[in-house]
C-alpha cells in the first residue's frame, strides 16, 4: 500500500540513527512508529456496528475491518483496525509482527530479531516479553496509542501474562497467516499522508526513549554504585558502570567513570572504552591513540584490535586495518569474520555501506 509505505519509510528515515545502540533497532523503530501514529492523531474508537468484543464470540459473525490506508485516512479505528495498521507499518520496514488475541480483544506484538537468552540479559524486565520458538516478541496494546509506547507495552505484557496463565491467549504471526490468507491491496485512498514534522516526531520519540532508558539504567546503576562502595572502589566495577552508561548513549557519564579508572593506571578496558567514546564522537585520531595505549598494556586485547581496525578504516589507513584484522582473527575468529568487510578483501560497496554506520557494539567489561 503506497500510503503505508510512505508513512513507514518517512518515520524510519527520521529516527533510524537516533537513540542508543544498546536499545534493539527493531524496538527503537517500533517505538518511533508508535509515537508517530500518536502525533499524527490516530485514536481508538469502538465500531458501533461491529464491535470486536461481541463479534469475536461468534464463529459465524462477519466483522468489518479497515484497510491500513483507511485507518490512516480516518485517523481512527477499533482494536483490530489499529492492530492491522501498526502491524502493516512495521512489516513495511522489515519488522515481523503477530496478532495476539484474548477473549473479546485483539492486539499485536513485534519481533526483536533477538534470541531469548540475549533478550533476558539486556532487558531489565524480561517478563514483559514473549518468548516463542526461540524468538523474542514485544506485546503492544495498540489501542493505547495516545498514552505512549511504554504504557502500551506494559499493558500488552500484562494482558499476555494473564491470558497465557488462563490458557486463553492466541498468537498469530502475520507472515504465517499470509500463507493461508494472501494479503491484498486497496487503492481507494491515494492522497499523500501529511505526516507531523520531523521535529515533532523526534521530540515525541526521543522523550519516550529517554523515559525507557532511565527506567532501564537507574536500578542497574544504583546497584553497581552500591557494589563499588562496598568493594572500596573496585576499578572493574567502576569501568562496568561506565559501560552501562555508554551502552545507553549516556556518554558524558560514561567518560567520567572511564577517566576515573585511567587516573589510577593504564587500565586496558577503560582505555578501550574511552577510545570507543572518541570513535562515536568522530575523533578517530584520539580513538586510535586510546586503542593503541590499551594494546600496549594488553597485547592480546581483541576489543582494542577491533577498535584499531575501525578507527584506521575511518582514517583510510587500510594497511593498518588489514594488520589489526589479521591479529584479531588469531584471537577471536568470529569477531574478525563479523567485521571482515573493513579489510581490503571485503566487497567494496557492501564494505562502504556497513562501515558507514558509526556504532559501537562491543565494550570492554574486563
Amino acid at each position: 500500500d503506497p500510503l503505508v509505505l510512505s508513512f513507514a519509510k518517512q518515520v524510519a528515515s527520521v529516527t533510524s540513527n537516533q537513540g542508543s545502540t544498546a536499545v534493539n533497532p527493531a524496538f527503537r523503530t517500533a517505538m518511533a512508529m508508535f509515537e508517530a501514529l500518536s502525533r499524527y492523531g490516530v485514536g481508538y474508537v469502538v465500531d458501533p456496528t461491529t464491535p470486536y468484543a461481541q463479534l469475536s464470540e461468534s464463529a459465524t459473525a462477519v466483522d468489518y475491518l479497515q484497510f491500513p490506508s483507511q485507518t490512516l485516512a480516518y485517523k481512527a479505528g477499533d482494536c483490530d483496525d489499529i492492530s492491522i495498521l501498526y502491524s502493516a507499518l512495521l512489516e513495511a520496514v522489515g519488522i515481523r509482527t503477530a496478532f495476539v488475541t484474548a477473549p473479546g480483544h485483539i492486539y499485536m506484538a513485534f519481533a526483536l530479531g533477538m534470541d531469548p537468552e540475549s533478550a533476558r540479559k539486556i532487558f531489565l524486565k524480561p517478563e514483559d516479553l514473549i518468548f516463542r520458538e526461540g524468538e523474542t516478541w514485544v506485546p503492544v496494546e495498540i489501542t493505547l496509542v495516545r498514552d505512549g509506547f511504554i504504557k502500551a507495552w506494559q499493558i500488552g505484557a500484562k494482558e499476555w501474562r494473564e491470558t497465557t496463565a488462563a490458557g486463553t491467549a492466541g498468537f498469530y504471526p502475520l507472515q504465517e497467516a499470509w500463507q493461508v490468507y494472501e494479503p491484498i491491496g486497496f487503492g481507494e485512498y491515494q492522497a499523500a499522508i501529511m505526516l507531523p514534522s520531523s521535529d515533532d516526531i523526534m521530540r515525541e520519540y526521543s522523550g519516550e526513549l529517554d523515559r525507557f532508558i532511565t527506567a532501564e539504567v537507574e536500578p542497574r546503576s544504583s546497584k553497581l554504585k552500591e557494589e563499588i562502595r562496598a568493594s572500596g572502589g573496585s576499578l572493574r566495577l567502576v569501568n562496568n558502570l561506565g559501560v552501562l552508561y555508554a551502552k545507553y548513549g549516556l556518554l558524558e557519564q560514561a567518560a567520567e567513570q572511564f577517566e576515573q579508572v585511567v587516573r589510577r593506571g593504564e587500565h586496558p578496558a577503560a582505555l578501550v572504552n574511552l577510545g570507543n567514546i572518541a570513535y562515536l564522537q568522530g575523533d578517530m585520531k584520539g580513538a586510535l591513540r586510546y586503542y593503541e595505549r590499551a594494546l600496549a598494556k594488553s597485547p592480546e586485547n581483541a576489543v582494542a584490535l577491533l577498535g584499531i581496525a575501525k578507527a584506521s578504516y575511518e582514517l583510510e589507513e587500510y594497511a593498518a586495518v588489514d594488520g589489526a584484522l589479521a591479529q584479531l582473527k588469531s584471537l577471536d575468529p568470529a569477531t574478525a569474520s563479523q567485521f571482515s568487510y573493513l579489510g581490503s578483501g571485503g566487497a567494496g560497496t557492501a564494505r562502504a555501506s556497513q562501515a558507514a554506520t558509526k556504532e559501537i557494539s562491543i565494550w570492554d567489561e574486563e
